[in-house]
């Protein structure tokens, strides 16, 4: 019973967390300032290859992918 109340909650508090969206006061400021930040990283070398290396490099560490298989 009380492992129902439990999901009860979770289910009312993803709920809630799902069909609320955050504020934006100044799209356009975010905008130019991600604009700015990605036209930034191309000067530096930043490619799509490096990027997408930085982002999935946890596929070549084993303990982290076998950690991940299991969950």
């Amino acid at each position: 019973m009380n492992m129902e109340r439990n999901r009860e909650k979770y289910d009312r508090i993803i709920g809630l967390l799902r069909s609320s969206t955050p504020e934006l006061k100044a799209p356009e400021i975010l905008e130019k300032k991600i604009m700015m930040r990605l036209s930034k990283s191309r000067r530096r070398g930043l490619t799509f290859d490096s990027a997408f290396e930085i982002l999935f490099s946890w596929v070549y560490i084993g303990w982290v992918r076998r950690s991940l298989i299991v969950c």
